[in-house]
């Protein structure tokens, strides 16, 4: 592509982020209030939320590791983005959870791979030009903040008929961005290590293991914080107020965390990111009026940014190329 050939490389990783949380923030936080709005039990959109991590965990480190020993990682990432696309705009149709059911089925199925599969393209990218990832990333939350405030404010005044159809034509065009990502080398079989000599490593497994701890958290989170707002009386605009408000706050502690690693160390500074997501999490827990939850959604952005930025480091760090997408997928299963 001419275009890949006039960018730099944080240009390139930048400009995909920002395009697919973008489009993450025109439907995402809004799925579960659409839900509950055509009449599904709490166990029907539990169990709708459960698909992406369960897809995550079992589908993506296969995928993520097929793209990686074959040198398909660009490949794949823009198959699941239009398989992403697609299942979103299907979900415009149906009504009932017997019919929601397989669609969203086919919509975790094609996100599942996206995630681990882009972050370790990234990050690598970044080790390979000595770049900052999460100069990158952030750019993701920028354009996440901006778009979820926006959709939150224009859902709430219209509806959700047309969230669906605009998400999946987004994710169309974030196609063309995710093939700006260089490839990387592939890794040849006789340089591959074992995955069981890979998990040797046992401030791995540790990171790992903590890792799904607090992503089982932000599953949770994500899954019902826009119901749970609105159970506090809040609408559609302070949805997009929080998720946007969380995405702002995750922009200084991801353009820092790499000066906080060095200063505090890694292992620290993901104990830091630990203790302000539970402090944010404590808030919401004993929160009565929704406007509270702002200042209290800031704390855990601040701490989601340490935290993501830490890890991806800690994992690209110790883990060799081979296999870092398909650890990436474990990881990311609680907290997609």
């Amino acid at each position: 592509m001419p275009i890949k050939r006039n960018l730099k490389p944080a240009r390139r990783g930048s400009i995909y982020y920002l395009a697919y949380w973008a489009a993450i923030g025109i439907y995402n936080p809004f799925t579960n209030v659409y839900f509950a709005n055509l009449g599904l039990s709490g166990r029907e959109i539990g169990l709708l939320s459960a698909l992406l991590p369960l897809m995550t965990l079992t589908v993506a480190p296969a995928l993520a590791g097929l793209a990686d020993r074959r040198g398909w990682r660009v490949r794949i990432l823009a198959l699941a983005l239009v398989g992403m696309g697609i299942a979103l705009m299907l979900l415009s149709l149906p009504r009932s959870f017997l019919v929601l059911a397989p669609i969203m089925a086919l919509l975790a199925l094609a996100r599942s791979p996206i995630g681990p599969v882009a972050d370790s393209l990234v990050a690598r990218m970044a080790v390979r030009h000595r770049l900052n990832f999460g100069g990158m990333r952030l750019w993701g939350s920028l354009g996440f903040a901006l778009v979820v405030i926006a959709s939150g404010a224009l859902w709430q005044r219209v509806g959700y008929s047309f969230m669906f159809v605009l998400a999946g034509l987004a994710f169309l065009l974030v196609t063309l961005c995710a093939r700006l990502l260089e490839e990387g080398p592939v890794i040849e079989r006789a340089a591959r290590r074992p995955l069981r000599e890979v998990g040797r490593d046992r401030g791995l497994i540790v990171l790992m293991a903590a890792a799904c701890v607090v992503g089982a958290a932000l599953g949770m989170d994500g899954a019902f914080q826009g119901v749970y707002v609105n159970h506090l009386g809040g609408g559609g605009l302070l949805v997009g107020l929080l998720f946007g408000v969380s995405a702002f706050s995750e922009l200084p502690s991801m353009r820092y965390a790499g000066d906080s690693a060095r200063r505090l160390g890694g292992p620290r500074t993901l104990l830091l990111s630990y203790a302000l997501l539970g402090a944010g999490y404590a808030g919401f827990a004993l929160a009565r009026d929704p406007l509270i939850l702002l200042p209290l959604t800031m704390v855990k952005g601040f701490g989601f940014g340490l935290y993501f930025v830490s890890t991806v480091r800690l994992v690209d760090e110790r883990t060799p190329p081979e296999w870092a997408a398909a650890i990436q997928a474990a990881l990311n299963a609680g907290a997609t």
